[in-house]
């Protein structure tokens, strides 16, 4: 069942009615303290990759500021939400601002993929979990068969932001976007959250990448991150290590944007 949800930005999102649906879309933007500290980073992104777009939260927000937005979604009926909700949002105006002295206009160029970024181009399959809230990739076997890609088959010369939540296989779409990285150097956020145990997949690979291109690892507050700290940094341990913030999703940014 599709329910249509307006939050008091004034955002509207067709979802899947789901128990987490009120919390996670319907009070504010989502994840509004990551994209804070993405505009921060990064106030002028000409490309950012939205690799796991799932219905389009952060898609219609890069989009204020971003020139092109990237929006990968492998799912089909997430694919359509995504597509009505940034269609719906284009005609929508006024609403409270989540960035300071901002609007909330969609002003930039956003293009939909219904394909998955991974490590290789192929043929996958998306496992359904969650009302298509937490669907997950697996090239062995799925409910849905896909295509694969990878953000270097691209050869964009412009990206200065990937974000990258795909329940598990975030280390394989970073793998497969290793010439971007090296070439653009852009932040890149990505979701920990020990999904991806189930794949027999360890991101301590993906740390020690980062730490070897001379990157720097923090929460969305700004605060350092260990490059041993590979599972989900909760709040509890965050505060245990005097850091003001969560680090369920983890910042890689060039020592150079710093």
């Amino acid at each position: 069942m599709i329910v249509q949800i307006t939050n008091r930005h004034n955002r509207v999102y067709n979802v899947q009615q789901h128990s987490v649906v009120d919390r996670a879309f319907g009070s504010g933007i989502y994840q509004v303290g990551s994209l804070r500290y993405l505009r921060k980073l990064v106030p002028t992104a000409r490309r950012i990759v939205d690799v796991g777009a799932n219905v389009g939260t952060n898609t219609i927000e890069y989009a204020t500021w971003a020139q092109n937005v990237e929006a990968f979604e492998c799912s089909d009926i997430t694919y359509q939400l995504l597509q009505q909700n940034i269609a719906a949002n284009r005609q929508r105006q006024g609403g409270k601002p989540w960035y300071p002295y901002s609007a909330l206009d969609i002003t930039g160029t956003i293009t939909t993929h219904k394909t998955a970024l991974m490590d290789r181009c192929a043929t996958a399959y998306v496992n359904h979990r969650e009302a298509g809230l937490a669907d997950f990739v697996r090239y062995d076997t799925g409910d849905q068969a896909c295509t694969t890609a990878t953000i270097d088959s691209y050869g964009w010369q412009d990206v200065d932001i990937i974000k990258a939540d795909t329940e598990g296989t975030e280390w394989l779409v970073i793998q497969g976007a290793q010439q971007t990285i090296e070439q653009c150097r852009p932040v890149v956020e990505v979701e920990f959250w020990n999904w991806e145990k189930r794949l027999g997949l360890h991101n301590q690979h993906m740390l020690d990448y980062f730490h070897s291109i001379d990157y720097v690892q923090t929460n969305n507050a700004g605060d350092t991150i260990a490059w041993d700290a590979h599972g989900r940094w909760n709040k509890a341990l965050a505060r245990a290590a005097g850091q003001r913030n969560s680090a369920m999703d983890r910042f890689f940014i060039p020592k150079e944007r710093l």
